[in-house]
């Protein structure tokens, strides 16, 4: 189905989506390194699992699923070469751990897209919105998703 260039105007995105964007919005510079990773490496790795989650709950066809194709030969070098760059990233340990904590985060958020949010999610939000630091959202994480 086509919007037409006033697509914007016409869909308006679901809750879950719309935090997630909030999320991205809001995180400090070095924390957007977790949700690339989640995105790139996520995807090309575990993404097979959320194109079938997609195409199910959104009943896409198979253009709706093009975010899932990677022209990539190589899978496994690229892979590599991805890490080895952000293991050459200037970050102290402290920072390291909170990019972990937010990519944990980042792939919660995109899987919340695609299943019904419930109470104990509700929760979970909420207790991540009140977080002023990085070990509070362990905490969060830990307390509700675990």
């Amino acid at each position: 189905r086509s919007y037409g260039d006033s697509w914007f105007l016409k869909i308006k995105p679901s809750d879950a989506c719309q935090r997630y964007v909030d999320r991205i919005l809001d995180c400090d510079e070095e924390l957007l390194v977790g949700h690339h990773y989640t995105r790139y490496l996520g995807d090309l790795s575990g993404g097979q699992i959320l194109k079938t989650i997609a195409e199910k709950a959104l009943k896409l066809n198979k253009g709706g699923l093009a975010f899932y194709k990677f022209p990539i030969e190589d899978k496994k070098e690229y892979k590599k070469k991805y890490r080895k760059i952000l293991d050459g990233l200037p970050l102290t340990t402290s920072q390291q751990n909170a990019i972990i904590v937010e990519a944990n985060y980042a792939f919660r958020l995109n899987m919340y897209m695609f299943v019904k949010q419930d109470d104990l999610i509700d929760e979970y939000f909420s207790c991540m919105v009140d977080c002023e630091d990085n070990r509070c959202r362990q905490i969060c994480t830990e307390t509700f998703l675990k």
